[in-house]
């Protein structure tokens, strides 16, 4: 079975977290149970913190030496005339946000090219009705 990602651990936690309520002393649980259950929410919410180990191809990219960023999870490029660490971390929202950014645009773009000439038409409508008039610089 191949190691859970970090998003697919931030799923478990609620479970664990209801796991660990119920075993509660107070909800008839034991202490020793919730003490359990404590021990195994708590290293899940540590693990789902971590990054993922490198994949093959950045290892074959950045070396098998390379570190990834946790809170990124991006590679860090080390050696001389590589930016520093929080430099990269930067970088790597850039290309998050870029990334997240492209994604949106293809959501709103499929969602746009499904539109029926109607729905097209009406929504233009909507536009010319509440567009408000503009105001010549001059004027203020």
């Amino acid at each position: 079975m191949a190691p859970l990602t970090p998003g697919e651990r931030n799923l478990m936690l609620p479970e664990l977290k209801q796991a660990m309520a119920a075993a509660h002393p107070d909800k008839g649980g034991s202490s020793e149970a919730f003490i359990a259950a404590r021990e195994r929410y708590e290293g899940a919410k540590v693990a789902a913190a971590l990054p993922d180990p490198p994949t093959l191809v950045q290892k074959s990219v950045f070396g098998v030496g390379v570190t990834i960023h946790p809170i990124t999870h991006r590679p860090i490029e080390m050696g001389s005339g590589c930016k520093g660490v929080h430099a990269q971390a930067v970088d790597h929202l850039q290309h998050i946000a870029a990334e997240q950014g492209i994604e949106a645009a293809r959501r709103v773009k499929a969602r746009l090219d499904a539109l029926t000439d109607e729905h097209k038409a009406a929504i233009h409508q909507t536009v010319i009705k509440n567009r408000q008039p503009m105001v010549a610089a001059s004027t203020r």
